[in-house]
């Protein structure tokens, strides 16, 4: 409240220090600061209510945030994101388009300029209002995969069942059928490239994983229904690569 901001960084006297801020109150303790090195000629000491944290905003050897480190703004319904013209269009489907995952794929894709289609089992105006081509169905039925595919160039998989619990084969209808009927699609319409979203749950074995890359192999027992169809999902999608689709699986 009262425009007071509180702020962490880092100082050689206290690694963890905090001190309140406001720019009045910054440019005071500076000079303040600056004075008495100037008087004494010694180093500034800490201060049990103000360290010693004198730090520009981006402190040395810190990167600019990434970008997964920054929030992203939500587009209010009916304005679509700034395209980009300078590359040919590409046509892409996203399947599970109006989740959390989809959704950012689709805006990713719409801000470079491409025409996206959205196959997902629920409704989603805010994509329709961004001009995104939206069909509602499900990656099971392998008729609904078939027409969603029609003429596209790229297939983005993210649909999936990633809930906590449920019956194995809702599990294997989403997850593993719903996987055969895109690889089936992408081979009758000639699709050159499927990226399929996977999950570092199929190389999970009980215990933590530090350091590890693709090469991790996959678990020998899966504590449930989702890692279990999501890894031999995958295995599919990874097979399934060659001259005519190239495939990818994002864990």
């Amino acid at each position: 409240s009262h425009g007071l901001g509180w702020r962490f960084a880092e100082s050689t006297h206290h690694p963890c220090a905090v001190r309140r801020e406001t720019d009045r109150g910054r440019e005071n303790f500076q000079s303040q600061a600056d004075r008495r090195v100037a008087r004494t000629g010694r180093p500034p000491r800490a201060h049990a209510r103000y360290p010693r944290v004198l730090v520009s905003p981006r402190p040395p050897g810190r990167h600019p945030p990434q970008r997964q480190e920054r929030t992203r703004e939500t587009l209010p319904l009916g304005e679509p994101p700034t395209r980009s013209r300078d590359r040919a269009v590409l046509r892409a489907l996203v399947t599970g388009g109006g989740g959390f995952l989809g959704k950012a794929i689709v805006l990713k894709l719409l801000e470079r300029g491409d025409h996206v289609r959205s196959l997902a089992r629920g409704d989603y105006p805010e994509l329709a209002s961004w001009g995104v081509e939206t069909m509602r169905g499900d990656v099971a039925d392998p008729q609904v995969v078939l027409r969603a595919l029609e003429g596209r160039d790229i297939v983005f998989h993210v649909a999936g069942n990633a809930s906590m619990w449920g019956p194995y084969e809702a599990y294997r209808l989403t997850n593993l059928i719903g996987t055969y009927n895109v690889i089936a699609a992408c081979r009758r319409h000639a699709v050159r490239r499927l990226v399929s979203t996977g999950t570092p749950s199929v190389v999970h074995r009980g215990g933590d994983i530090e350091g590890a890359d693709e090469s991790l192999p996959y678990a020998l027992h899966f504590k449930g229904p989702y890692p279990e169809t999501k890894a031999e999902a995958e295995r599919h999608v990874l097979a399934a690569n060659d001259a005519q689709l190239a495939t990818v699986a994002i864990r």
